[in-house]
């Protein structure tokens, strides 16, 4: 089942599912609460319960939605340790099962699992909203929030020059190159670790979307040639990266015009912390921005328990890409 943002229920499983004025309104909505300090005059979502399903650890993302929910006046239902529970694997419950039942408990569902297209086979039960916050195959929220910090880094999304550097077999990699296909002429220097090629089918897919992508095998050779690097490490936590696909601060400080920096986190000695106090390291910015962002989406899937409203962005709506 293919899940988009105009079905009723609204799900968001794929970023593949957006267009650029829908992902264009989000970000409208997510700025003006970040500009006021994420205490813009937004419908409150009193009443609204949010269940985060987490079936995999997190930080930032199950933080950041819980955060998200309460700010807007909703409660969290949240399952975040997937040993404590009687549900998924463990208990041979589906997740349609699981679906089944949370749609008498809640009112929009947080999902996190490491199943691939576990967000689309729960959805297709659910008769609440569903948002992805991280299955096997992608992490939309987290490309939503990566792409959102771009244009508010660099003031535009067309024509943007990016270096993609680590294992591109990640989720955040797989859905942030995903969101940039939706804007034009956006060119990708991917430098991949050894045997993290981008898979095939997923290639094409983004070059019939548009999407010019390059390959390289050296950060620092290209650092003057782009706009920002996006850093995403090791998908084994217990490796470390070679250091050629690591960040130097040198060879930053030689640059003319230093790329603004980004990582989904958390970090491995790819982002030195000596980059920190650098105004182009951009990572903390981007995971506060996620707050926001995810806020805006929580809004624009719910309005209150009773009423769901469409994903299309209002008419009118402002546009960030040309």
């Amino acid at each position: 089942m293919t899940t988009s943002l105009g079905m009723t229920p609204p799900h968001l499983v794929s970023v593949a599912s957006m267009s650029a004025d829908q992902v264009d309104s989000l970000i409208t909505d997510a700025t003006q609460l970040v500009d006021a300090g994420l205490a813009a005059e937004f419908p409150r979502l009193d009443g609204l319960i949010v269940a985060t399903l987490f079936f995999q650890p997190s930080t930032r993302t199950r933080l950041s939605f819980e955060s998200a929910a309460m700010r807007l006046g909703a409660r969290c239902l949240s399952c975040a340790d997937g040993a404590t529970l009687r549900a998924g694997s463990a208990w041979q419950e589906s997740l349609a099962d699981t679906a089944r039942v949370v749609n008498a408990y809640a009112d929009i569902v947080v999902l996190r699992h490491p199943a691939a297209n576990a967000a689309s086979e729960y959805a297709a039960m659910s008769k609440i909203p569903v948002i992805n916050a991280g299955d096997g195959t992608e992490h939309p929220t987290q490309a939503l929030a990566d792409v959102m910090t771009l244009w508010r880094e660099l003031g535009r999304l067309d024509h943007l020059r990016l270096m993609l550097v680590g294992d591109l077999d990640q989720r955040c990699a797989r859905s942030l190159l995903l969101a940039l296909s939706l804007y034009g002429r956006v060119r990708v220097l991917v430098v991949p670790h050894p045997g993290s090629d981008l898979d095939p089918g997923l290639a094409k897919k983004l070059v019939d979307r548009g999407l010019l992508i390059d390959y390289g095998t050296s950060i620092s050779a290209h650092l003057e040639q782009v706009d920002a690097v996006y850093m995403v490490g090791m998908n084994d936590p217990a490796k470390q990266p070679l250091p050629r696909y690591c960040l130097d601060p040198m060879a930053l400080t030689r640059c003319k015009r230093v790329p603004i920096i980004l990582h989904p986190l958390p970090r491995g000695p790819e982002v030195p912390k000596a980059l920190d106090g650098s105004s182009s390291a951009a990572y903390f910015r981007q995971a506060a921005n996620a707050v926001a962002l995810r806020m805006a989406l929580i809004k624009r899937m719910v309005a209150t328990p009773t009423r769901r409203l469409d994903m299309a962005p209002p008419e009118g709506a402002p546009k960030l890409h040309s």
